[in-house]
């Protein structure tokens, strides 16, 4: 009797362990869905709406029941689970996304959709829209993740079925950043460059200086070194050209703008020049360029 029951309890022993393994390794898949997020441009004003694209895509050779519930209406709050939507701050802090629902409904069938192989699927949403606190002036990283489930309720709610096709793994996306400014910084981030191209098309060195920092200075005199020898320190002439051929192109292409850092480009997309302001006692000044042409 000890004999057979030990010989139970040994085929037990390894369909389980024969099971763990083999939900070890169906975790470590590679996962058959890809979500990559995306926002329509980098650089917001404060208040304007920033819409965030989100594109589910069936990477498998199979169809399967993708949960989307939080992917048609927005991302869900904060929760011990993590939330759907991690968002964070320069200082590296996460910030609340999501409205507490009145009365978080049964999962129902209308939850899901059967993706096909090759499929892809395009959801939508405002960020204002569940950012309760409002979005600061700041530099932002966004992430999206989405998990699935194998079951629904019938209305009303009484019956629980399984879905066709279930995945119950988690997909992350990819991470991207957005910058939030304020109008009068935006603003007065405008007028300087104006003032400084203005400068720039006179000619006068002087003037130039006022409005950039010193490093900012030295790197337009090195931009034309090779004319060191010929003009000794007087790069006045070159300072108009190059004033005048950034004056005829559109305006700048703001990318990033911190409260005291700002990066953007000037220039054909194929050879744009990227730009760099810093604010020093309260005024934005010309500080680094990499020249495109």
């Amino acid at each position: 009797m000890k004999k057979i029951l030990c010989f139970i309890v040994a085929i037990f022993s390894v369909a389980f362990a024969g099971y763990s393994q083999n939900q070890i390794n169906q975790s470590n898949k590679t996962a058959p869905l890809t979500l990559t997020i995306k926002s329509d441009k980098q650089l917001y004003k404060e208040g304007e709406p920033i819409v965030i694209a989100l594109v589910l895509k069936n990477i498998s050779d199979e169809k399967i029941s993708v949960f989307i519930r939080y992917l048609k209406m927005g991302p869900y709050p904060l929760t011990k689970d993590g939330g759907s939507c991690i968002l964070m701050n320069s200082k590296n802090e996460r910030i609340e996304v999501g409205k507490v629902p009145v009365q978080d409904k049964a999962l129902a069938k209308s939850d899901y959709i059967i993706s096909n192989p090759n499929e892809s699927h395009e959801f939508q949403f405002i960020l204002n829209d569940f950012v309760l606190k409002g979005l600061k002036p700041d530099v932002y990283t966004i992430k999206y993740s989405n998990t699935g489930h194998d079951y629904y309720y019938d209305e009303p709610p009484t019956l629980m079925k399984k879905v066709e096709y279930p995945w119950l793994g988690t997909v992350v996306s990819n991470q991207i950043s957005i910058s939030v400014v304020s109008k009068e910084d935006l603003t007065a981030l405008q007028k300087a460059w104006q003032y400084f191209l203005n400068a720039l098309k006179s000619g006068d060195q002087s003037k130039i200086k006022t409005f950039t920092t010193d490093k900012g200075y030295q790197l337009l005199v090195q931009h034309f070194k090779v004319y060191i020898d010929t003009l000794g320190d007087d790069f006045g002439e070159q300072f108009k050209q190059l004033g005048s051929r950034w004056s005829n192109y559109p305006a700048v292409r703001w990318w990033w703008i911190t409260q005291t850092y700002a990066n953007g480009s000037i220039g054909p997309n194929i050879k744009e020049s990227g730009i760099d302001f810093l604010k020093v006692n309260g005024e934005w000044k010309f500080d680094h360029f990499s020249p495109g042409e």
